[in-house]
C-alpha cells in the first residue's frame, strides 16, 4: 500500500469510504429479508462466485480472467440488492483462502 502512489492512495480511502457508506443503510435492512429460501440463495451465489474466482485463468497480459461477473448480475437479478452486498463480501473473503492477496486489494476489491 505504501508504494502506491499519493494521489492513487486518496482514490482507494474515498472508494473504500464511499462503499461503505453505502452499504450501511442496506446491511442493517438485512434483519427483514432474511428468510431460508433467501439464505440459501445467498449461499449459491457466493459458492458459485467463490469457484469461478478461485479457479480464474491468468489472461496473456498477467490479468486474472473470471466469468464470475456474470453470477453477479444473476444473483443482482434474483435476490435482492443488499444480498448482492454479503454474496460479494463472502465469496471475497473465500477466494482469499485460495489466492492470498494484500489486505488492502482485498478492500478494494470488495468496495469496487
Amino acid at each position: 500500500m505504501r508504494s502506491l502512489p499519493q494521489p492513487s492512495r486518496y482514490f482507494i480511502f474515498g472508494l473504500w469510504g464511499t462503499a461503505l457508506l453505502s452499504s450501511i443503510v442496506p446491511l442493517v435492512q438485512l434483519q427483514t429479508l432474511l428468510s431460508y429460501s433467501h439464505l440459501l440463495a445467498v449461499l449459491l451465489f457466493v459458492g458459485m462466485v467463490a469457484f469461478t474466482d478461485a479457479r480464474a485463468d491468468p489472461a496473456d497480459n498477467g490479468r486474472l480472467a473470471s466469468v464470475s461477473t456474470a453470477f453477479l448480475i444473476a444473483a443482482l437479478t434474483s435476490i435482492h440488492w443488499s444480498l448482492v452486498l454479503v454474496v460479494i463480501i463472502l465469496s471475497a473473503l473465500c477466494v482469499q483462502l485460495f489466492r492470498p492477496v494484500p489486505w488492502w486489494q482485498l478492500v478494494t476489491h470488495i468496495s469496487v
